[in-house]
Formats: structure tokens, sequence, C-alpha cells
């Protein structure tokens, strides 16, 4: 965990309150202002007590939620112009994590209180996941740049952890579930996966599974990679699997799902040795250390096979 630098979180909460005073920051909800003589901006309203000022473009008020979302159509195009630019500047002040926010997708602009996070950053959000494949080559160096401050220091305690354990019993190892009924056979999980995705392609080889660094979004939705969960991968902060594919190849997988949750597109019991691995919209990423392996962000994107 990151040491709290008191004097840092002083001068960004000032920077924050700056752009707040000179309507400029995107990020914050509807914020109560100095409203006299002004009116709520839905014409079928115009009461003039409680109002808010619009906490994207800071340019009209409002005297609920409802009415801020039944004027929307009016609003939209002067609030996306207004704030368009600013969120493009502004990237790295991130997204807020208020309930009543209404964010833009950083691709297509478009305005919605549930966009998605990228897994990796936690800065950009996005209405679909196609929006997230086209603006990659765009957020990608920020993206990175982000992900590796935040996580490097995970990954120095997770080292120290490891070397504690075996320091302490380095001939324990780390107990396994048993699988209770015999494994499936290759041709047995191909055809259990065709019968899950009908309308995909079944790919059994890694040398098939596209590159981060050369993301072809036709594969990605078009197929889905069948691997054999191999064992546990050691990795403490995650769960982790190696996988083995059809010529007994060996990638890792590691699972950025939001809070950890799988359910209900599978349970992490599932993952057993034995059982197959089905990932829709797999690709192969670099890790920090420089291996590559699969990283998994969606749980709707897994399934799996055997148990």
């Amino acid at each position: 965990m990151h040491a709290f630098d008191k004097k840092a979180s002083m001068e960004s909460w000032k920077k924050t309150m700056n752009g707040v005073m000179n309507g400029d920051n995107p990020y914050v909800s509807v914020l109560t202002m100095d409203t006299c003589g002004r009116t709520c901006t839905n014409q079928l309203c115009r009461n003039t007590s409680n109002l808010q000022r619009c906490g994207r473009c800071f340019r009209v008020y409002y005297c609920s939620k409802d009415c801020q979302r039944a004027d929307w159509r009016n609003h939209k195009d002067l609030c996306q112009q207004v704030t368009a630019q600013a969120i493009s500047n502004h990237e790295g002040l991130g997204n807020s994590s208020g309930k009543d926010m209404i964010e833009l997708c950083k691709k297509c602009k478009t305005a919605s209180a549930s966009l998605k996070i990228c897994g990796r950053c936690a800065r950009a959000s996005y209405c679909s996941k196609d929006c997230q494949r086209e603006d990659w080559p765009q957020h990608k160096q920020h993206c990175k740049k982000v992900e590796k401050s935040q996580t490097e220091s995970d990954w120095e305690a997770g080292k120290m952890f490891l070397d504690f354990a075996r320091a302490m019993d380095p001939n324990q190892a780390l107990p396994i579930r048993r699988s209770r009924k015999a494994a499936l056979t290759w041709d047995e999980a191909y055809h259990e996966t065709l019968s899950l995705h009908p309308d995909k392609r079944i790919i059994t080889k890694l040398k098939d599974v596209t590159c981060e660094e050369d993301l072809d979004p036709v594969l990605m939705t078009s197929t889905v990679f069948l691997a054999r969960l191999a064992r546990p991968h050691p990795y403490v902060f995650r769960n982790a699997w190696y996988l083995e594919d059809c010529k007994g190849e060996e990638v890792r997988v590691l699972f950025y799902l939001d809070n950890n949750k799988a359910e209900p597109y599978f349970k992490w019991g599932q993952l057993d040795r034995g059982n197959f691995l089905c990932l829709e919209h797999a690709y192969i990423h670099t890790f920090l250390d420089g291996t590559t392996g699969i990283r998994v962000d969606d749980a709707c994107d897994v399934s799996v096979v055997g148990d």
C-alpha cells in the first residue's frame, strides 16, 4: 500500500476545488452553488429553490435529479461540447465515485451513470467493450503508467510473502482441491464448449490467441479460447492459474475482476485441476515483470467446463 502523503493530498484537494470554483472540473457531481435569481433549466418546472448546478459543464441549474434527467435531451449537446475537452485534458484526475455522477464515455462521449471503468488504471470509463477496444491505442500509454504505479508495491509485497512462507516451511505445498470425478478429455471439453458458444469458433492453441500490442477485435469477438486448468499460480493477491493448451504449452491467467466477484458466471471453486476454462475476448497481456499471460477483466467472459 502506498504511503499517505499529506502535502500531496492537500495540493491535490486545492487543485480540485479551484477547478470546481472556476467551472472547469468535469468530475464533480452536481454541486450546490449561488443560485440567486436563477430558475430550474427544465422548461416544465422553472422552480427557483434548491437549485444545483450541473456537475459536468457548470452552465445550467436543476432543482432535482429528475429534472436533470428530463432535460438531458435538450442539454446534451451543450454539455458534451463544454466538457469533452476538459475530460481529455484532465484524464489523470480519475473518476468520481459519487452515486449521482453521470459520466461520459471516453471514446464516444455518450453520457451514462453506469459506465464501465477501465479495469487496469480505473482512470477511464466506457459505455461498451467496443469503445474501450477502439480507444486502446490512445489510452494505452497513460493506462500502463497508472497500472505500474498502482501495482508495483503489490508485486513486492507478494514476493516478500512467498519468501516468508518458503522460509517457514519450504516443503509445504499449497493445498489443491482434487476433482471428485474423472476429468474430461479434450474432445469432450471441446464439444461441451461448442454447445455453450454455438456461434463462436473454438480455439485450443495458445498461438492463436491475439496479443495486446496487436489486438484483433474481430478475432476476439468471434472466438473462445479453451484451455485446461493445470495448476494454481502462486501469486497471492489475485486468483491466478496456469493454463495448458491442446499442445501442452502453458500460459498463466490472472483475474482482475471488480470486487473479485465471479458469480453468476462461474464460481471460484470450479477452478480445479483437470477442468477446462472457456475465455471470450482472450488476449495476451504483458505484465510488469516482463512476462506474458492472459488477463481477465470481466467475469462474463469466463465459463468453466468439467465441474
